[in-house]
């Protein structure tokens, strides 16, 4: 939803109420608990905070390294926060090695943020809402992982990926990159990298960037906005088997498997640590993989695209765990060839031996008729079998989110003192105490900070 107006940067964090409520139609608020001003940092007049208390505490956790690059004392440094050709490594391989980075069989990537958004990313800028209502620019002050190698949270860095692939597409005339679409798809993907940057320009580093990130992406449109991009871009095309590298099967594999918020969930199911009532879901639920195993799955897929571009089956076994499997309905041992979802073809078409990587379970066919078919459907009534119990179960607990990891537990420990702050262990209690809550903890706070009375002490 688009705020018309400033609201407190460090409630948002903590799911706090805000203390004054902006309207969703214009430039004033339609609630407020105090007719003072909310408080804006006097350095870079860009944060705004309810209190004292609220300003501290993300000035210690996330403000005080960003201030200096908001307020403009401090420049974006070239390699590091922006892009400047003359240092760029893959700018660098494009123009030193002309035609032959146009070979996929190439391994070198070359640069992504040259061409159409290099305007932007040599001056990377983010908009905010000043108290009269307007937008103005401010620099946006984060790291960029293709320089730096340090990405703000995982969902970033598949994105970083995605655009990679893309414009390796572009340098190897991939007959994709001359339809329309292609132009559109990249710009989706750059307006979502360019959302988690701002995400991480306010939030702590770490597990609660992801987090933010990881809901911004499932209650936006963007995740649909792609998938629709996608369908239309490769609507009757598909990569030759024949060919090793198959870019737009790579593109589409990491995409469904790696930017599926689906697997978080599950995470935070597994953390609350009850158990689904029904029988046939509890045992669906025991197949989906652990956030460790997608992890190792990552990490490795990673290290494979770091040293150069690989072909699409070594991605593909590292992420199935073999190529080898047994198809879903005819039980047939099968070769995997192919992993068409929700795009191309179109998976309930797919006539070779295929497997679905999106969603909870992976799925394989044999790629016959009657076994696709099944198997579709079989893979679409799971999903559905397991998301709505996890979700009303996670709904029970969403005041039991720990304030300082953001792992959720069915009984979490809180501030005994202040009551505004739940923690999953005394460990994460103990780390908040001593970063700088011992400074803004008090016996009678606001009463819209109080967490739910129903808690661990």
């Amino acid at each position: 939803m688009t705020l018309f107006m400033p609201v407190c940067v460090n409630c948002g964090i903590y799911s706090w109420e805000q203390a004054k409520i902006p309207s969703p139609v214009g430039p004033f608020y339609t609630k407020e608990t105090s007719k003072e001003p909310l408080k804006r940092c006097v350095k870079c007049k860009v944060v705004y905070y309810c209190d004292k208390d609220c300003q501290m505490e993300h000035w210690e956790k996330v403000h005080k390294d960003r201030c200096k690059y908001l307020r403009r004392e401090k420049g974006l440094r070239a390699g590091v926060h922006r892009h400047q050709e003359s240092m760029c490594q893959g700018c660098k391989e494009e123009k030193e090695l002309g035609d032959v980075i146009r070979n996929k069989a190439d391994p070198h990537w070359g640069c992504h943020m040259a061409g159409r958004l290099q305007e932007f990313w040599e001056n990377p800028t983010f908009t905010y809402r000043s108290g009269d209502g307007k937008l103005y620019d401010a620099p946006l002050s984060m790291e960029l992982g293709e320089f730096t190698g340090i990405y703000t949270s995982r969902l970033e860095h598949v994105v970083s990926i995605l655009q990679k692939i893309l414009h390796k597409m572009k340098l190897t005339k991939h007959k994709l990159s001359a339809r329309e679409g292609f132009d559109d798809l990249n710009q989706e993907l750059f307006l979502v990298r360019h959302d988690f940057l701002i995400k991480a320009v306010y939030i702590p580093a770490g597990k609660l960037v992801h987090h933010n990130q990881g809901l911004h992406l499932m209650n936006s449109d963007a995740q649909k906005d792609i998938l629709d991009i996608i369908r239309a871009l490769g609507e009757g095309y598909a990569d030759s088997i024949e060919d090793d590298y198959r870019l737009w099967d790579t593109f589409n594999l990491i995409f469904d498997y790696f930017l599926d918020v689906l697997k978080d969930i599950k995470q935070d199911f597994d953390d609350i640590g009850n158990k689904v009532k029904d029988k046939h879901v509890r045992l669906l639920v025991k197949q989906v993989e652990s956030s460790v195993m997608v992890q190792e799955k990552w990490e490795k897929v990673v290290n494979a695209l770091s040293s150069s571009l690989p072909p699409f089956k070594t991605l593909l076994e590292i992420i199935l765990g073999g190529l080898q499997q047994e198809c879903n309905n005819c039980k047939k041992q099968i070769i995997i060839e192919s992993t068409f979802v929700d795009h191309s073809a179109g998976f309930a078409n797919e006539k070779r031996p295929s497997a679905i990587c999106s969603g909870y379970i992976i799925k394989y066919h044999c790629g016959e008729k009657t076994c696709r078919e099944n198997v579709n459907q079989k893979h679409l009534l799971e999903n559905k079998a397991m998301v709505q119990p996890m979700i009303e179960e996670i709904q029970k607990h969403k005041a039991s989110r720990c304030d300082w990891c953001k792992t959720m537990r069915a009984k979490v420990h809180r501030c005994s003192r202040c009551l505004t702050k739940v923690y999953c262990s005394q460990e994460c209690l103990n780390m908040d105490w001593e970063k700088v809550h011992m400074k803004v903890c008090k016996e009678k706070p606001d009463i819209r900070k109080l967490k739910s009375q129903q808690r661990k002490e």
